[in-house]
């Protein structure tokens, strides 16, 4: 069926989880306890909480130059008082050491962990003295950088639905356990032939208060495409992936880092959907973890569909324990050039995990590849603490309202003891079923700004780094806010989104403009300590 020949009446998915808490082979998928909002995704804990914890699993902490991904700790305190942290650093061979910063109010702080311990692999745990404190980290490396979340919560079980082992790919997997008790966990690889569960990492070990690093392609070879499943038989970690590419492959050279997911569910939206052009490739990743077979749809929403018409679901079937694979240049039902929306949500009503993976080749020899897992809630407030990247460019912030009524957006900028909205970006209306994509240009500084993201409804956030002095780029979700995240109806009708009018300067931008050679972005002010720029 062609793309236009959908009526014109679209139905888009809110961004409904039952997300349930399950292990890789469960047995139970309608039973299992949900957990609690706040416990669904890197979470912001709000203002009057008497503390932000924080846990940045991934990274490197050497010195010298030749560190394969460099970790350094982004912390943005988005209160009006300050606050004080202790950052306590775990090596992969024992190291432990912790150091005291102070975070002043409406700020952005920077630590590189090997500031405070040297190790080949070091995990932080971040403690700070009060809620509305953030925490991203940015990894660099000889082949390229890249940012991601860190955990707000840890959990029995992680799911990784995204990952390569293709020859020139190094693909690493970082538990952390920042107990005083040791945990053991299984990890199971499910490939696009088989499925693994090494001997070797069966009852594999991670010490109390340190991290563990497996060299997942070491062990599971040359795999075009894997998802991982970390269980814990006992203790509780957090696991973050790291997938380092060299010249040596036919995979775009890069770094690339990927927070796991510590339950399924039945929605995951994507806000911020690069428009396919040449040397640019998007697919999605359906991972099922239960019993049973899952009708999936893989739903985007073209910007302006009234204009450039809709796109007929990809729908498809997940086997138990298997993943598939949307690639969206299977067809043409996306035209080129046309930014979108994602939401990929379970038709039969089981839970999955889904993923998007982006590969840029351009023409200037930048690009790299992106992995992010969606969002499987909607919230009213979310943080950025990246709000850009010193030597890059300002972040670029997409805002899809998957609601059935319009609501109004806000970004304010975090810096330097302020906070104030950007110029033309107050009370910015998005219509049910639209996203907006908001371009911050000259407006801020990339290297010290953080941002908010405050919305008069539920809507999903997600924002685009790129790096210009080194290879690499990231996308993924902002850190959304305790207490006003929600679960939406499972399905709303609403009629054809209506066109954005974009306020004068800085813009609400289509990305059919945009691509990953020139992409749109922003930031603003905020604290450094001097350690290392993002």
């Amino acid at each position: 069926m062609s793309a236009r020949r959908l009526p014109i009446l679209i139905v888009v998915v809110a961004f409904l989880v039952g997300a349930v808490a399950l292990d890789g082979r469960s047995d139970d998928q309608s039973t299992a306890a949900a957990p609690s909002l706040d416990r669904l995704g890197p979470t912001v804990p709000a203002a009057d909480a008497p503390s932000s914890t924080w846990f940045c699993a991934a990274g490197s902490a050497t010195a010298t130059a030749d560190g394969a991904a460099e970790q350094l700790l982004v912390l943005t305190n988005l209160s009006s008082t300050p606050r004080s942290a202790e950052i306590s650093a775990f090596g992969d061979g024992g190291q432990q050491a912790t150091r005291s910063v102070e975070l002043p109010p409406s700020s952005r702080t920077q630590v590189a962990v090997s500031s405070i311990v040297q190790a080949a692999w070091a995990s932080a745990l971040v403690e700070a003295s009060g809620g509305d404190v953030g925490v991203e980290h940015v990894l660099s490396g000889p082949n390229g950088r890249t940012a991601g979340p860190c955990a707000s919560s840890v959990s029995s079980t992680w799911y990784l639905p995204a990952g390569s082992t293709e020859l020139g790919v190094q693909h690493l997997l970082a538990l952390f356990n920042p107990f005083p008790d040791e945990a053991v966990v299984d990890l199971l690889f499910e490939t696009d032939t088989d499925t693994r569960q090494p001997p070797e990492l069966q009852g594999l070990v991670v010490p109390p208060r340190s991290v563990r690093v497996v060299d997942v392609s070491a062990v599971v070879t040359v795999r075009q495409q894997l998802s991982t499943v970390v269980t814990a038989r006992s203790g509780l970690v957090i696991a973050e992936q790291i997938e380092s590419v060299g010249d040596d492959s036919d995979v775009p050279k890069g770094l690339t880092t990927l927070l796991g997911a510590p339950s399924s569910a039945t929605a995951w939206s994507f806000a911020d959907g690069r428009p396919l052009a040449d040397g640019i490739d998007v697919s999605f990743v359906l991972f099922n973890p239960g019993q049973d077979a899952i009708d999936a749809e893989v739903q985007l929403v073209v910007d302006d569909p009234a204009v450039n018409g809709f796109v007929e679901p990809y729908a498809l079937s997940v086997r138990p324990g298997q993943f598939s694979v949307v690639d969206l240049r299977q067809d043409n039902r996306l035209p080129s050039g046309l930014g979108w929306s994602a939401i990929v949500r379970s038709v039969s009503g089981q839970p999955l995990v889904a993923a998007r993976v982006v590969r840029s080749v351009v023409a200037d020899g930048s690009g790299g590849r992106t992995m992010s897992i969606g969002s499987q809630v909607v919230a009213t407030e979310w943080d950025l603490a990246l709000g850009g990247v010193a030597g890059g460019s300002p972040a670029t912030v997409a805002v899809l309202n998957g609601g059935a009524t319009d609501v109004t957006v806000t970004v304010t900028v975090v810096s330097a003891g302020e906070q104030r909205p950007v110029d033309g970006l107050s009370d910015v209306p998005i219509a049910a079923g639209a996203r907006a994509v908001f371009d911050l240009g000259t407006a801020v500084d990339p290297s010290t700004t953080s941002l908010r993201v405050v919305a008069s409804g539920p809507v999903a956030v997600e924002r685009t780094l790129r790096f210009i002095d080194d290879r690499g780029w990231a996308t993924y979700p902002g850190l959304f806010r305790g207490g006003t995240a929600a679960l939406a109806s499972p399905t709303v009708v609403v009629a054809p989104p209506v066109p954005v009018a974009a306020p004068a300067a800085p813009a609400v931008v289509d990305t059919t403009a945009a691509t990953l050679a020139d992409p749109t972005g922003s930031s603003a002010g905020g604290t450094d300590t001097g350690d290392t720029s993002p």
